[in-house]
């Protein structure tokens, strides 16, 4: 049996969304297809201004009793407040739910990942008002759980489970280049595209309109996506996010997020290819950037 690690993600917070107008409310301002919701039970989606440009991401799962929404919890206020701007008269209410639940990541051993973990862990189940799902993005991620507050310390001595914090899950996500740690404020600049957003699930391609749609199916069709969001190590002294990437001089890239001695960086598509290729450095002032193609990354040149 291999170990299970769990992590209490307390940069995160719940909003629920409730009514008889919930998904028809939510399918024209969010990137995913709503209409699918129900059987998948959680995906992965994102709010773009009228520009196609990023403003958020969040998970959306599905209840008997309407839908919650886990984001991060730096901009839980900022998400109701836009959600109620787009509210107009839909028949929803948007509560934000931040003291009385709890958001965990589990995850089996990792590198030892091949199946979803949907469904195996039924002792959660044995908590009113838990709800689990596998995480929609990658199966590396293992599941996500929302736990009431009042059952959160009984977690994890009745699975069994290691408990581990929030740098470990961090340097696992960086690792695989996923961008739940970069601050939403450094996030507002790009397009779902260069994060990763399609093969992360996160975007629909067949599903009607929504604010910054037309841009999003642009940049798709005319395969218009010149940068992307690519993991990263360092040697020599770790750079502060924020720094420039250079490449002969000339800017390519930015620092996004660090931990250790890996971070997550926007590199123009070029600039990687001739890092790999011509063996052509990538600097970070005086520290030498080395990165990598996640095997989820559907990379075109």
């Amino acid at each position: 049996m291999h170990d299970v690690y769990c992590t209490k993600l307390k940069d995160r917070s719940i909003l629920s969304i409730t009514g008889p107008d919930t998904l028809a409310f939510l399918q024209g301002i969010v990137t995913n297809d709503m209409e699918k919701l129900v059987e998948k039970k959680m995906q992965f989606s994102a709010i773009l201004n009228p520009q196609g440009k990023y403003l958020y991401d969040f998970f959306i799962f599905y209840t008997s009793t309407g839908i919650f929404i886990d984001c991060q919890k730096d901009t839980v206020d900022t998400l109701e407040k836009t959600l109620n701007m787009y509210r107009l008269r839909a028949k929803v209410e948007i509560n934000n739910r931040r003291d009385a639940f709890s958001i965990f990541s589990i995850i089996r051993q990792q590198n030892e990942v091949k199946i979803s973990t949907e469904g195996q862990y039924e002792n959660l189940n044995k908590f009113k008002g838990v709800i689990t799902s596998a995480d929609p993005r990658l199966t590396q991620l293992g599941t996500r759980a929302i736990i009431p507050n009042e059952f959160e310390n009984q977690i994890i001595p009745m699975n069994g489970f290691i408990e581990k914090n929030e740098i470990w899950c961090k340097h696992l996500q960086i690792s695989l280049g996923v961008a739940d740690y970069i601050p939403n404020s450094m996030l507002r600049g790009y397009f779902p595209l260069e994060l990763g957003f399609d093969e992360l699930k996160a975007v629909s391609f067949t599903k009607g309109c929504y604010v910054g749609q037309e841009v999003t199916a642009r940049m798709k069709v005319r395969n218009l996506v010149k940068k992307r969001l690519f993991p990263v190590s360092f040697q020599g002294e770790i750079p502060t996010t924020g720094t420039n990437i250079l490449s002969q001089g000339k800017g390519v890239g930015e620092i996004l997020a660090v931990t250790n001695n890996q971070g997550l960086a926007m590199l123009r598509i070029e600039a990687l290819n001739q890092a790999l290729n011509e063996d052509r450095e990538l600097l970070a002032e005086n520290t030498l950037v080395k990165p990598t193609i996640p095997s989820w990354c559907n990379l075109k040149t």
